[in-house]
């Protein structure tokens, strides 16, 4: 019996090193040459110290691997578990493209699914960090992984609404994969190595980087130049957001008194009507402490949508700028709108709406854009928006 127990643990503490290299150090330094942290490394910058506990790690890709020289799938290229993010606790997944290059197969794209599932089953927020150059579960027909897939969508569009979910497209993420970041509530991306891609012809040169989503298509939220800077966003992003839908944000104590008088507000305004002015001007001085967590800063621009605190209190800002277009509401600007208000309506959040906009555009074009144009809209016309309760 303790030869048969020797042999499991020796098998177990072989493949605990097999995940912990991932894919060898010569994967591990070229993701580092790439400018890229890996799986784990972008795991442990996200949790508090010590409170990762992986799961899956035992998982490898069930079929023979084609090459005798090839190493091991430790995780089948995912790294999962859950962790505490400044005490909270939450569910995480991470692609490892030191692994075949994260490529999702059958049993990856599975783990993660259950992953989702567990994470609305516990009612905690879930965070996936995206590094992946596709799909490889077309192998031997590949119905398993199709499946997973499928379960996979259905679990993220399953508990819209009821837990927060965040996306960091940290490195490429195209083919059917490219569908669960789009279908998260926040996506964040690296702008130097983050690409999304659906798939099909690519239209311009710019297409699927972080600055197309940002300023065309209104898929990413936020922008950082570098992995660390993304996952600083996303901590802080969290601290406006509660554990589901059944609670509300945490309130902080603040600094600023909340019956304070700004006569500053008094010289924003311009005499002049026709001249404009920022709101954020405004918004910087009414806020606790003039902090204000914009979102999509450069889509649609003409509507000014972020987080806040009131006498502490989490606040959704929505806000015309009529110094952009003269703050009118076109197609861009109301799904933008439209998506943070649902948002904040699913998980308890007050809305602050601020109103100066010369309403819709005329036009007869049947877009509604009238004389200003067409709106490119060429990646996913929409994103899933969480269900109202």
């Amino acid at each position: 019996m303790g030869q048969w127990m020797d042999g499991y643990l020796e098998k177990l503490e072989k493949n605990r090193q097999e995940s912990l290299a991932g894919g060898g150090q010569d994967r591990i330094d070229l993701q580092h040459s790439l400018g890229k942290l890996t799986a784990r490394e972008r795991i442990e910058r996200l949790a508090d110290p010590g409170t990762f506990n992986e799961m899956g790690s035992l998982t490898r890709m069930h079929e023979p691997i084609p090459d005798p020289k090839a190493k091991p799938s430790p995780g089948d290229g995912v790294v999962m578990g859950t962790i505490c993010i400044n005490g909270r606790k939450a569910m995480v997944y991470s692609m490892d493209f030191t692994v075949m290059s994260g490529s999702f197969g059958d049993q990856g794209i599975w783990k993660i699914a259950e992953l989702v599932q567990m994470a609305g089953q516990g009612q905690m927020p879930l965070i996936g960090i995206f590094d992946s150059a596709g799909s490889r579960i077309s192998m031997k027909g590949g119905e398993v992984g199709q499946h997973g897939l499928a379960r996979l969508l259905r679990n993220y569009s399953l508990y819209s609404g009821a837990i927060p979910r965040i996306a960091l497209v940290l490195g490429p993420c195209t083919g059917p994969v490219a569908k669960v970041p789009a279908l998260a509530d926040f996506m964040i991306m690296n702008e130097k190595t983050g690409f999304l891609w659906l798939g099909g012809p690519i239209e311009s040169e710019d297409a699927g980087t972080a600055e197309f989503h940002m300023t065309r298509s209104g898929q990413c939220d936020l922008v950082a130049e570098s992995d660390e800077e993304a996952i600083d966003l996303c901590k802080k992003l969290l601290q406006f957001m509660p554990q589901n839908c059944w609670e509300r944000p945490a309130d902080v104590q603040t600094s600023d008194e909340p019956a304070r008088r700004e006569e500053a507000l008094l010289d924003v305004m311009p005499d002049n009507v026709r001249f404009t002015y920022d709101v954020h001007e405004i918004i910087d001085l009414i806020v606790d402490d003039g902090e204000f967590f914009e979102l999509q800063e450069d889509f649609a621009p003409n509507m000014v949508v972020g987080f806040a605190r009131f006498d502490g209190i989490v606040t959704g800002i929505a806000a015309n700028n009529p110094d952009e277009l003269s703050g009118i509401m076109e197609p861009d600007s109301s799904d933008k709108y439209d998506r943070f208000i649902m948002f904040l309506d699913c998980f308890n959040i007050p809305l602050l709406t601020m109103s100066d906009t010369t309403a819709f555009p005329p036009g007869t074009a049947g877009n509604g854009w009238g004389s200003f144009g067409t709106a490119p809209r060429t990646f996913m016309d929409t994103r899933t928006s969480p269900t109202p309760r």
